[in-house]
């Protein structure tokens, strides 16, 4: 993808998705299911599906992965890593249960559940 052609023809496909499929590829760049982004969204999962096909023939690639990839590369959308593993919050205070809700491992003397 990385050729000056390509990444115009990459560019090109994202300029002609609908406002659906961009939102669509906006919560699988996040990580996000299909029951997820139909939650998010407010529509059915096979909705979803049906965006998730379509973009993978308009970019003619089966990966919804790849997909993602290829669009982060060329700087077309950006995806950020989850709230607990952002660099500014490297030093996080463990025994702060509203930060995850959950204790950390081996803390000893209290329930090590991760079912809590």
């Amino acid at each position: 993808m990385g050729q000056h052609g390509e990444s115009f023809h990459a560019c090109a496909i994202f300029e002609d998705l609908t406002t659906r499929e961009r939102q669509v590829l906006f919560w699988c760049c996040h990580g996000k299911t299909a029951s997820e982004i139909a939650m998010l969204l407010h529509c059915a999962t096979s909705t979803v599906n049906f965006h998730i096909n379509n973009l993978h023939a308009k970019f003619g690639i089966a990966s919804t992965t790849y997909i993602v990839a290829i669009m982060a590369s060329e700087g077309l959308v950006l995806i950020e890593p989850p709230f607990h593993l952002a660099k500014d919050h490297e030093h996080i205070d463990h025994d702060d249960l509203h930060f995850t809700g959950r204790r950390p491992p081996g803390d000893v003397g209290r329930n090590n559940s991760s079912f809590e």
